[in-house]
C-alpha cells in the first residue's frame, strides 16, 4: 500500500512539474512557482522540482523590468543580457532539468523574436546584418535551423566578410548535422577574425570538444578564440582546403609578412602567434591544392617550426 501512494505521489508530481515547465513555456512564471511549490510540498526531495523552482524565481524576479521597458529594441536586449545571466545562474544549480530549461530557452527566444519582428515593422529600413543575426540567433534558440539558415544567409549576403554571421551559420548548419558545411564555414570564419566569434554561443559538439581539450592544455579564456583554428587543423577539423583567389593570396601574402614583422620588433599582441601559425596552414593549403613546389611548402613549414616546435610536430606527424 505504501508503494502505490508513494508511486501515486511521484506520478501527481511529474503532473505538477509538467504543468508548471508549460507555464514557463509561456512566461507565465508566478503561476509556475504557485505549481512547483504544491510539487515540493508533496516531496521536498527532489532536487530537480528545487531547481526549477528557483529557475521560475529568476525570472518572475524580472518581470516588473520587463514590463516598463516598451521599446523593442531595448527590451530584447535586456532578454538577450538577463539570458546569459540565467546561463551562469543555472551553472551553479543542482540537476537542473532540460526539460525545464527548455522551456524557459522558448519563452525567452520567441520573445526576442517577437521584439526584433516589431522592429521590422517599426524601422524597416533597419534590416541591417547584425538585425538578421540576432534574429536567426532567436531562430536557433527555438530549434527553427531552418529558418536561422536563410536568415544567416541573407545577412551574409549583406556583410561577407562577417566572422560572427559565418560562425553563426556554421553553427547551425552543424545543428543539422550538414558537418561538412560546417566545417567549412568555421574554418572561414576563423580565419577572417577569431576575436569577432562569441564561443559561448556556439553549441557544435566539434567546437565544445576543441574548446573543451583547449582549457584541459591550460589556455587561457582570452586566448582560447586565436588558437581555436590551429587545434581545429591539428586535430584534423578544418580539413577542407581551397585555393585562393589571387587578391586573396596576396592579402594572405601581406598579412603574414606584417606580423613577421611584428614578431620580429617585438610588436606583436600576444594572439600574433596563434593567427600567424593558421595563415601558415592557409599558405600550405593553398600550395597543396595548386600543385606548387615542394620546397616552397618546406620554406613556410621551417616558419612553422621556428615559431612553434610543438605545433609543427604536431603539424606534419
Amino acid at each position: 500500500m505504501a508503494e502505490r501512494q508513494l508511486s501515486f505521489t511521484a506520478n501527481e508530481v511529474a503532473h505538477l512539474v509538467n504543468r508548471a515547465n508549460a507555464c514557463l513555456r509561456e512566461g507565465a512564471f508566478t503561476k509556475a512557482i504557485r505549481v512547483l511549490e504544491r510539487a515540493l510540498r508533496m516531496d521536498a526531495e527532489i532536487t530537480s522540482v528545487a531547481s526549477a523552482l528557483k529557475c521560475a524565481t529568476f525570472w518572475q524576479d524580472r518581470e516588473a523590468r520587463l514590463a516598463a521597458i516598451t521599446d523593442p529594441y531595448d527590451r530584447t536586449a535586456y532578454l538577450e543580457q538577463q539570458w546569459e545571466v540565467f546561463q551562469s545562474f543555472v551553472g551553479r544549480l543542482e540537476e537542473a532539468s532540460e526539460r525545464t530549461l527548455f522551456d524557459i530557452r522558448r519563452y525567452v527566444m520567441a520573445e526576442c523574436l517577437r521584439g526584433y519582428r516589431s522592429l521590422q515593422k517599426i524601422h524597416p529600413e533597419r534590416e541591417d546584418a547584425d538585425l538578421l543575426m540576432r534574429m536567426a540567433r532567436s531562430f536557433k534558440g527555438l530549434g527553427d535551423y531552418a529558418s536561422a539558415i536563410e536568415h544567416l544567409q541573407h545577412a551574409c549576403r549583406k556583410q561577407p566578410q562577417s566572422a560572427a554571421i559565418l560562425a553563426e551559420l556554421a553553427d547551425c548548419y552543424a545543428s543539422i548535422d550538414e558537418e561538412r558545411n560546417a566545417r567549412v564555414l568555421f574554418r572561414e570564419a576563423f580565419f577572417i577574425g577569431a576575436e569577432a566569434i562569441e564561443l559561448d554561443r556556439l553549441e557544435s559538439p566539434v567546437i565544445r570538444r576543441l574548446i573543451a581539450a583547449m582549457e584541459q592544455a591550460g589556455r587561457q579564456a582570452g586566448e582560447i578564440a586565436s588558437w581555436l583554428p590551429v587545434y581545429a587543423t591539428l586535430h584534423g577539423v578544418f580539413t577542407v582546403k581551397r585555393m585562393l583567389k589571387p587578391l586573396e593570396l596576396g592579402h594572405l601574402k601581406q598579412t603574414i609578412f606584417s606580423m613577421e614583422r611584428d614578431m620580429v620588433c617585438g610588436a606583436a599582441p600576444p594572439q600574433t602567434t596563434p593567427r600567424l601559425l593558421n595563415h601558415y596552414f592557409w599558405l600550405i593549403d593553398h600550395y597543396v591544392v595548386s600543385g606548387e613546389a615542394k620546397p616552397r611548402i618546406d620554406e613556410v613549414l621551417a616558419k612553422i617550426r621556428d615559431l612553434d616546435r610543438q605545433v609543427h610536430d604536431e603539424y606534419v606527424r
